[in-house]
């Protein structure tokens, strides 16, 4: 092992997942200083924000869990150093022309980092190779825009291909309205996908 690596034993893909998920979990914000408060939106109680990266964003005082990021997700399942993202270029696009859905989906890529909804990756766990995932309920309430079914769809038949578990975190608020029928469509693409990969046992 050179120095280098030594200095820096995980690769940059490493180091950047790393990043997104202190990201997603808040701990990696420009303007964060610890402690930082967080309160839960049921009972009203705050906690620092490492108090509720340790509970894994469930409340210590009454227990509701929180929404949490789908890199910060992938961190809490997968072994470390195992995440590899699948169709990470994959982003929406506006087959209707609907007013002002580009806006919205800069607005939401700023907000949360991500360019669609769902996010796929291989990965272990507990040392198990298996295909997972994470439908983001920050952007856009994880609907199903094309770009996600198309996402899910391809990590379903990753899956399939390479005879590997497949786990789906599902967090969708259904249908994306600005993509109509399109959105719609993933639906039962997403579904035909797994009912082949369920077929194949």
């Amino acid at each position: 092992m050179s120095a280098i690596e030594k200095l820096f034993p995980t690769s940059p893909q490493e180091r950047s997942f790393q990043m997104k998920a202190r990201r997603d979990a808040g701990t990696a914000a420009p303007n964060w200083v610890p402690p930082q408060f967080v309160a839960c939106k049921k009972c009203g109680r705050r906690a620092t924000r490492q108090v509720w990266t340790k509970s894994l964003y469930v409340c210590p005082n009454c227990g509701v869990h929180l929404p949490i990021g789908a890199y910060y997700r992938f961190s809490t399942v997968l072994d470390h150093g195992t995440f590899k993202e699948l169709n990470p270029d994959i982003a929406p696009n506006d087959v209707l022309h609907f007013p002002d859905y580009p806006e919205k989906l800069a607005a939401a890529s700023v907000k949360t980092g991500l360019k669609e909804a769902a996010v796929t990756a291989t990965g272990k766990i507990g040392g198990v190779q298996a295909v997972v995932a994470v439908l983001d309920s920050r952007f856009f309430m994880g609907s199903m825009s094309t770009a996600v079914g198309e996402k899910i769809t391809r990590a379903i038949e990753y899956a399939a291909d390479k005879h590997l578990p497949l786990i789906i975190f599902s967090a969708s608020g259904g249908a994306r309205m600005q993509e109509g029928i399109f959105s719609l469509m993933q639906m039962a693409k997403t579904s035909a996908a797994l009912e082949r990969f369920n077929r194949s046992g």
